[in-house]
Order: C-alpha cells, then sequence, then structure tokens
C-alpha cells in the first residue's frame, strides 16, 4: 500500500532533481507535482477532467505546497535537515512564494528583500495567532474552574 510519507519523499527528491537541472531558475510547485504525476503514469492531457486524474491531482498537489512549507514552530520540533538551510536552525532553503499568481519554489537567496520581509511577517502572524490561540485556552479552561 502506498504511503503519503512515499508520496512527500518523491515530492523532495522531484524538488531536488528540479533543483540540480535547472539551479539559477525559481521552480514553479505546479512543476514539481506534474512531474510526481507523470512518474506515475498520470498525465494531465489523458484524462484532464477524470476523477481518478483529478483527485490524484488534487492530492500531489496539495502534499507539494505542504512539503516545500513545511514549518512546524514548536519549540521541541527537530526541523527537517533537507529543507534547512545550513548555519540556521529554522531557515528554510526554499520558500513557497506567489508569482504573478503562481506557487513558485524560489531559493531563500533568490528572494527579494520585500518577499523575505513578507514571509517574515506573515510567520510572526502565525506565532501570534498561536499565542492568542493558547490564551483563549487557558481562559475556556478558567471559566470551567469558576463553574465548577
Amino acid at each position: 500500500m502506498y504511503k503519503i510519507s512515499e508520496l512527500e519523499g518523491e515530492i523532495l527528491d522531484k524538488l531536488d532533481e528540479l533543483q540540480r537541472k535547472f539551479p539559477d531558475q525559481d521552480i514553479p510547485a505546479l512543476w514539481i507535482a506534474n512531474s510526481v504525476m507523470s512518474d506515475h503514469g498520470l498525465i494531465a492531457e489523458a484524462d484532464p477532467d477524470g476523477f481518478h486524474h483529478t483527485c490524484s491531482f488534487r492530492t500531489v498537489r496539495e502534499y507539494t505546497r505542504r512539503v516545500v512549507s513545511r514549518y512546524d514552530g514548536s519549540p521541541t520540533a527537530t526541523p527537517d535537515p533537507q529543507i534547512v538551510l545550513p548555519g540556521f536552525e529554522r531557515l528554510q532553503t526554499h520558500y513557497l512564494i506567489d508569482r504573478d499568481g503562481e506557487q513558485t519554489m524560489v531559493r531563500v537567496d533568490r528572494l527579494s528583500s520585500a518577499e523575505r520581509r513578507a514571509k517574515a511577517a506573515e510567520l510572526r502572524a502565525m506565532g501570534a495567532g498561536c499565542y492568542q490561540h493558547a490564551e483563549e485556552l487557558d481562559r475556556y479552561d478558567a471559566s470551567l474552574i469558576r463553574a465548577a
């Protein structure tokens, strides 16, 4: 039985392969997903509106997005060494960026200053949301204790 972890591994392998083939080019996420689909004999032109292709492609695209933007901000999480820039603990080698309406894997050194600042702001907003969520859990717990 095929496992999602195998798909995630294929996506990382495909990203590495495409980076070697196109070292000075940003990699559209769609290239990665299409390449993984093609490796399994699923070509968009064959049956683009078919149930199997649609469901498969949706899953591959979603997991491509998840894999390339993987970030576990918990303090105990061990970052995936395949996506962390050497010399850093969390800084990724690539980030998924929306460029001209297309999700694209961009090497961190090829991001514009504005894109890096936007990604940093996005991560800070995620952190703020986590803190707010924790505070609401604490407040809910306190209200249950008071009601008891």
